[in-house]
């Protein structure tokens, strides 16, 4: 199954915003509460978020962090403090990370950076949007972020695709439904 294929088809069950880097202080930078360390599995998570969110607002978040090869995965249901610039930016201070943020009702940035510095920023909303040091084609090759004729889920799974393409790690179902290291965040969530 190609990456474009495989991400479709997971897309049409989970919705995510979801960060892949390289940095021993991960959760410190994200914010979490490493005494609130529990075993979740994404659904988990993920209903953990939406209730802490009807109940108190963008107050809190669950940070699901896992290793995965020489790259920590981060999954943010109902957050995005791994999308924020400044942490991103943190993140791949001694390495590499890049940020997906995949909004069902807003728009989708795929973010990369290493050593501190940004390279490149994608944002998807009514067409796309390039920032950074770096020329898309650099980055992004043959993988059309760019295409103005993409629909919502078509962009996220080009990006994951990417994502993927980068890290070497395909995030799959079974990924999700099995049980990670959860974190409860302690910023307020969906700054944007």
């Amino acid at each position: 199954m190609t990456g474009l294929s495989h991400y479709l088809d997971l897309l049409e069950d989970q919705v995510a915003a979801g960060r892949l880097g390289e940095h021993a202080d991960a959760l410190t930078i994200l914010g979490g509460d490493p005494r609130s360390e529990r075993r979740l599995t994404f659904d988990d998570a993920y209903t953990s978020a939406f209730h802490d969110f009807e109940t108190r607002g963008a107050l809190c978040s669950e940070i699901l962090l896992d290793r995965v090869g020489s790259w920590l995965v981060c999954v943010e249901p109902w957050g995005d403090e791994g999308s924020v610039s400044e942490t991103l930016l943190a993140l791949s201070k001694g390495g590499t990370a890049l940020s997906l943020l995949l909004h069902s009702m807003s728009a989708h940035t795929f973010s990369y950076a290493t050593g501190g510095a940004a390279l490149i920023a994608v944002t998807w909303l009514d067409e796309p949007r390039v920032s950074g040091q770096l020329t898309a084609a650099e980055v992004i090759g043959d993988v059309p972020l760019l295409d103005e004729e993409l629909d919502s889920d078509l962009w996220k799974a080009h990006a994951l695709t990417l994502a993927e393409r980068i890290t070497g790690f395909r995030l799959t179902a079974e990924w999700l439904n099995e049980e990670h290291p959860c974190y409860r965040g302690s910023r307020p969530t969906l700054t944007y």
